[in-house]
């Protein structure tokens, strides 16, 4: 308060002239320039209460921030003391009612008649000013004044009916904020505020325009932005149990990427809670479920503060008792009903409302009944079709609709009639029937690569060769121990014959004791060979050869394998007979499966057609072999059934004019994709071409019955 005096205090009569010039170049007339008047004084004299009377105006209105003091003034004396104000400031008091001791005011006539106009201050009513501070006021009122006087005969007069005199209700809390957010609170009446011009009744009109929820929600939000006066207005809707933006003032498409519109879906996701109003940012604690997006709102946005109104729509209860008393108004604020949507009033320079006007509950009120129209419309099951029959059969005659009525229901009979054959898609690859996969008998690193991809390898011949330095290591440690062990038992042999040879004089007990270790050193040298048989064998497995006749299959075998180190189980490489029959590895969607199941139970095969990546021109012919018993999940996380077909390779039966192209081994590639249809007997074209659409009604609707 001491800082704003000081202000105050200071500011000179040129300071004012300049301010008065500048209400005077922003205010249209002098009913617009009275009520930014009054927002101006209200700010810099700190008073409880500013009125106005004037000639355009049959009653005096009043600017209050004190709602106190408004409860206890005497209205029919401020109107007595505004018809006798003169040209100079005078003070003044005011009585309240009941016992309490009158309140101090200062008044002054701003011009003369014939366009007469009065104001008047009054302070507080927990302020009783000095004499010191009452005259201060009174020079500084009579400046105003003063200004007022040169400039206000340059603007034009429009008269404004206005019913029983009223006071705007504001928080005497914001009183220390600009005169242009205290002139943003305008001096308009509530009996005033509802009287929109012809221009904003033909804006709220086209809200109901069309039943297109984008353009209605696009219209609401330019013709809302024009009308309040705010800076941007965003449109969101309820989708999927999210608020999504749908229209946003001055922008033609709304890209829904982009940080702003995320930040205030999710603010609006979080603000709705309250299902009420929100003007934001407030002084008032808000939960962190929403302050947490509000903050993150206001820094991606650059907004300075936001009216956030959620639309509610009719409850049942509400719509039964409107239809019975003929009712179509709706009360955006106060229903009971679902939220329809949600209008987001922004303001960039700060000045925005301190509460929710007349003129927004109307345009939220319009905005409701045109969002809910639009999303019941859009909900209607099949409208577009409806639409579309409706328009064909408004601009032909009835004859001709009938003749076409005809024709749709021949159509739909014979296709329910005539038989077609029934295929199933399925996807998979073709590789030779015969293949052998080569995998490491043992750990070890590939020392030497001695076959390329698609080179041509016969039985025994040899593909790598392995290195396991423990085999190794091992071979060498039984070999030194094999010859040790040999090199014992001859010493030991021919002591044995030495003794032999001698007389009795010899132990018998020695004999016996050499005899015993011989026995025993033979059988640590079998068993010393067993292992080294075992290594060799071993070994022998290090040098990995071809299993059959074929081709070696494996992309970049030396960058994958050489130097490498492999373990036991490991796939090293693939050899396949490509001059041998072929066969196809299908995965049957298991969706689709049930009739290629039926069919190979009742005939025992099925013919498949098939084409392949690498051929897509082509067309080949394929025999199911078998069907899986189990489903499983592929890659993709879908349900599919395994089969595999044999390829039909007989040339002869490649008859000139068949639908098959006669398969050339040379020209596939092992684990190339296909995709083949297979035949699954016959069935009519109804049934075959929309076979989905019975399967969904037979599995989700009439199984529950």
């Amino acid at each position: 308060m001491q800082q704003t005096e000081q202000r105050i205090a200071s500011q000179s009569a040129d300071s004012i002239s300049v301010r008065i010039g500048e209400l005077v170049d922003q205010a249209s007339d002098r009913s617009e320039f009275l009520k930014s008047l009054a927002s101006e004084l209200v700010v810099h004299f700190q008073t409880g209460i500013v009125a106005i009377h004037t000639s355009e105006w049959t009653n005096p209105m009043m600017l209050v921030l004190d709602d106190v003091l408004s409860q206890q003034i005497e209205r029919a004396a401020i109107i007595d003391l505004l018809e006798t104000a003169t040209r100079s400031p005078i003070a003044c008091s005011i009585g309240r009612i009941g016992d309490q001791s009158p309140t101090r005011g200062l008044r002054v006539e701003l011009t003369e008649s014939p366009n007469r106009a009065a104001l008047m201050l009054v302070y507080p009513h927990d302020q009783m000013p000095t004499g010191t501070d009452q005259i201060r006021d009174l020079q500084r009122l009579g400046t105003y004044a003063d200004c007022t006087r040169k400039l206000i005969d340059t603007l034009p007069i429009v008269n404004v009916p206005v019913g029983e005199s009223e006071a705007v209700q504001t928080n005497a809390g914001d009183s220390e904020t600009s005169s242009d957010t205290s002139r943003e609170r305008s001096l308009i009446s509530p009996a005033n505020a509802d009287q929109l011009t012809s221009a904003d009744q033909r804006s709220l009109r086209s809200f109901h325009s069309d039943l297109n929820l984008d353009a209605t929600g696009y219209r609401i939000a330019n013709e809302s932005r024009r009308m309040l006066q705010c800076d941007r207005v965003t449109v969101l809707i309820p989708r999927k149990g999210k608020f999504k933006v749908v229209a946003a003032s001055g922008v033609a498409v709304v890209d829904r990427r982009s940080n702003s519109v995320r930040a205030i879906e999710k603010l609006t996701q979080a603000a709705v809670v309250l299902s009420r109003p929100l003007v934001v940012p407030t002084t008032d604690p808000l939960p962190p479920q929403i302050q947490q997006p509000l903050d993150h709102y206001l820094d991606e946005s650059d907004v300075m503060s936001s009216v956030i109104l959620p639309l509610h729509g009719k409850s049942q209860k509400e719509n039964q008792d409107n239809d019975q008393e003929n009712v179509i108004d709706v009360d955006p604020f106060g229903s009971e009903g679902e939220i329809v949507g949600v209008l987001v009033l922004e303001y960039f320079s700060g000045n925005s409302p301190s509460g929710i006007g007349p003129a927004m509950t109307t345009i939220a009120s319009e905005a409701t009944l045109a969002l809910a129209n639009s999303t019941e419309h859009r909900n209607v099951f099949g409208l577009k079709l409806w639409k579309t029959v409706g328009t064909a059969i408004s601009k032909t005659k009835a004859p001709i609709a009938g003749a076409v009525g005809l024709i749709v229901a021949g159509l739909i009979a014979a296709s329910a009639i005539i038989q077609v054959d029934h295929h199933v898609i399925a996807t998979g690859k073709i590789e030779p029937t015969i293949r052998r996969e080569v995998f490491a008998s043992v750990d070890g690193t590939v020392k030497q690569l001695h076959v390329v991809d698609g080179q041509d390898v016969k039985k025994g011949d040899l593909l790598l060769t392995l290195e396991n330095a423990d085999l190794e290591s091992q071979a060498e440690s039984l070999a030194g121990e094999i010859q040790t062990a040999t090199q014992r038992l001859a010493s030991m042999s021919a002591v044995r014959l030495s003794e032999n040879s001698m007389d009795n004089s010899g132990s018998r007990s020695s004999s016996s004791r050499l005899a015993m270790e011989e026995r025993q050193l033979k059988s640590e040298l079998a068993n010393l060979r067993q292992q080294q048989e075992i290594v060799r064998t071993q070994m022998k497995t290090l040098s990995v050869s071809a299993p059959i006749d074929g081709t070696v299959i494996g992309w970049q075998l030396e960058r994958r394998l050489l130097d490498r180190p492999v373990g036991r189980g490991n796939l090293l490489i693939s050899v396949v007979d490509d001059n041998g029959p072929w066969s196809l590895k299908l995965n049957i969607p298991d969706d689709d499966a049930g009739p290629v199941i039926e069919s190979n139970h009742v005939s025992g095969e099925s013919e498949i057609e098939f084409a392949v990546a690498t051929l897509p021109s082509s067309t080949f012919k394929a025999e199911m072999q078998s069907i899986a018993t189990a489903a499983r999940l592929d890659s993709r996380g879908q349900h599919v059934i395994d089969a595999e077909a044999n390829v039909s390779i007989d040339v002869d039966s490649q008859k000139t004019g068949s639908d098959f192209d006669a398969f050339d081994p040379s020209m596939m590639r092992s684990g190339a994709d296909v995709t083949a249809k297979i035949k699954c007997g016959r069935r009519s074209i109804l049934r075959s071409w929309f076979g989905d659409v019975f399967d969904f009604v037979h599995r989700n609707v009439l199984f529950y019955f």
